[in-house]
């Protein structure tokens, strides 16, 4: 009996020092962008050759919940790299953390995405805060053409040494929208006169003038050439009436002069281009008709892109 009385004393001893375990607790974490969850870059003009940057303030604030530390991890829930663009086009970019120690980068359309990159150690008391800034980079090698190019990120507050979820998550949607845009150049032989590209045509003859001359245009998408000449195709002595009907093409398309401005449509060109259109002028009146002298009109081109 004496034996039966250890053993209960025993198995009670050995009951009450199995105590479960306690629960682990979690923090709340509220992670908010001062930027909202739209991180766009607006406007952005893929003929000045600046890559596309901007940044974005995060608020980590604590909530509720004991003190806790975590790490800002960015992920990307789409494995696809890039920012998606018209045509299904991707567009490189790099999203980093503070000092650009961490963060996500795609070094090509067709490259492995790194799902995922943690910055440094936040420890939050409760009620206090941590701010970080996000940098987005976008390379102009990368663009193809005008539109919007985007993707959609997480940026998690994950606990540290832990497997519990994050504390707290920030949706946001990296963005760039490239403008229409579309640039003018003239090259060949012409001079100078100031703002003006000064053409010298030779002795007037009728027939082709074999001044090699081309418009160059640099464009994002298709666009929109207009040409106005002053005199209505005409070559005349300013102040006078002598007048030299001449015609004008360009890239092998005739542009009607005597009508007042005229758009010429180009051949169409998808995406970022870079076009040399062939000027060429050919004098269609009789020159020995004529009056000596020195014969000019005024040509005004503009090219704009297609919205």
């Amino acid at each position: 009996m004496r034996f039966l009385t250890r053993m209960i004393a025993a198995l009670i001893l050995a009951a009450g020092t199995a105590a479960p375990a306690a629960a682990e607790q979690a923090c709340t974490i509220r992670v908010e962008s001062l930027q909202g969850t739209d991180w766009r870059i607006k406007g952005f003009d893929l003929l000045d050759r600046a890559p596309a940057q901007a940044q974005f303030i995060v608020n980590f604030k604590h909530v509720s919940g004991p003190a806790c530390e975590f790490v800002p991890q960015i992920a990307v829930p789409d494995r696809t790299p890039g920012l998606k663009g018209p045509g299904n086009d991707r567009a490189p970019y790099t999203l980093t953390a503070g000092d650009n120690s961490s963060g996500i980068k795609v070094t090509g359309a067709s490259s492995a995405l790194v799902p995922t990159a943690q910055g440094a150690v936040i420890a939050l008391q409760p009620g206090g805060s941590r701010s970080v800034t996000y940098t987005l980079f976008v390379p102009v090698e990368g663009i193809k053409s005008d539109g919007s190019y985007e993707q959609d990120i997480e940026i998690n507050a994950l606990p540290v040494g832990s497997t519990m979820g994050a504390f707290g998550v920030l949706l946001a949607r990296l963005g760039v929208d490239v403008t229409p845009s579309a640039r003018l150049g003239l090259a060949g032989s012409y001079r100078l006169n100031g703002s003006q590209a000064v053409i010298d045509l030779g002795e007037l003859q009728t027939g082709p003038v074999g001044a090699p001359l081309q418009l160059r245009v640099n464009s994002t998408s298709r666009y929109d050439l207009t040409i106005e000449s002053r005199n209505g195709g005409k070559l005349m002595i300013p102040g006078t009436d002598w007048a030299v009907a001449y015609a004008l093409s360009v890239g092998g398309m005739a542009v009607p002069l005597a009508g007042g401005s005229q758009t010429v449509e180009p051949p169409s060109s998808k995406g970022l281009a870079r076009t040399a259109l062939p000027m060429q002028f050919t004098i269609t009146g009789d020159p020995t008709r004529q009056r000596a002298g020195t014969y000019e009109d005024v040509l005004t081109i503009s090219v704009t892109p297609r919205v």
